[in-house]
């Protein structure tokens, strides 16, 4: 699309449109890309700008260019003392690249204070960092959650924090998850070992019912009537099956105990 030739005998205002359109062709504020390269030492990326730069000659010809790699990007994931959130960036990645209004030169080399620029340059190309994402519609995130925060791998394993406190880990496939230093074998072998606990108890709890009304008639039938006759005991294996289940509960919930 053409802005519009310049006469041979342009007016002030038209010198000055071409002047401040001329400028503006090389200010740079941000634009998505491609990554090429990265450097996981540095977490520093080599990009290639994907929107060509367009602008027009004074005879008003239009002229529409690729724009090169920019390397050496510092890559900005979210980060604030201590704490941080990272995630892989392979070639192919695209990126948000932003670019600020004076050198970064000093900045990158220095220690997080305030520098002076020792430049004169301003929204330049080699004054970018890299924010990871920048997707076109087309590859917009599947089964994206609009309510909870997730964290998730697109159509794979996913956790969503929702604001009641609870958290879910949905798993891919045949994944399994790990918590702590626990592999996958071991979290299985704690949970089986919790399952095992719970199925005791349940038995426990229905032999426990089965004393009790096994007691009850003999309890209400008033003093003087023994609980064990001929010194080998009425209670028919009642008692017995509950000291044991007991043990086995004991066992189960020690085993399932985390270390």
């Amino acid at each position: 699309m053409a802005t519009g030739q310049v006469s041979r005998s342009p007016n002030l205002a038209e010198v000055i449109r071409q002047a401040i359109e001329y400028r503006l062709a090389d200010v740079h504020t941000s634009i998505p890309g491609r990554v090429e390269k990265i450097d996981t030492e540095t977490q520093t990326v080599d990009v290639k700008p994907l929107i060509k730069r367009q602008y027009a000659n004074p005879d008003g010809s239009e002229v529409i260019e690729s724009l090169p790699v920019i390397p050496r990007i510092p890559l900005s994931f979210p980060r604030a003392g201590k704490y941080y959130i990272t995630w892989p960036i392979k070639k192919g990645d695209l990126v948000e690249l932003v670019f600020t209004e004076s050198s970064r030169d000093n900045y990158k080399a220095g220690s997080g204070k305030e520098i002076d620029p020792d430049d004169f340059r301003r929204f330049d190309l080699s004054d970018a960092y890299a924010i990871p994402g920048a997707y076109p519609e087309s590859k917009a995130i599947r089964n994206f959650d609009a309510e909870n925060l997730s964290l998730g791998v697109d159509g794979g394993a996913t956790i969503v924090i929702k604001e009641d406190g609870n958290i879910s880990v949905i798993p891919s496939g045949s994944g399994v998850a790990n918590i702590g230093a626990d592999s996958g074998s071991q979290f299985i072998a704690r949970l089986n070992d919790l399952v095992a606990a719970d199925v005791t108890m349940q038995a426990f709890l229905l032999q426990l019912i089965g004393l009790v009304n096994y007691l009850g008639p003999l309890l209400n039938a008033g003093p003087g009537i023994p609980l064990v006759s001929g010194g080998t005991g009425t209670v028919p294996g009642v008692l017995p099956a509950v000291v044991s289940d007991f043990g086995k509960i004991s066992t189960a919930a020690s085993k399932a105990k985390a270390t």
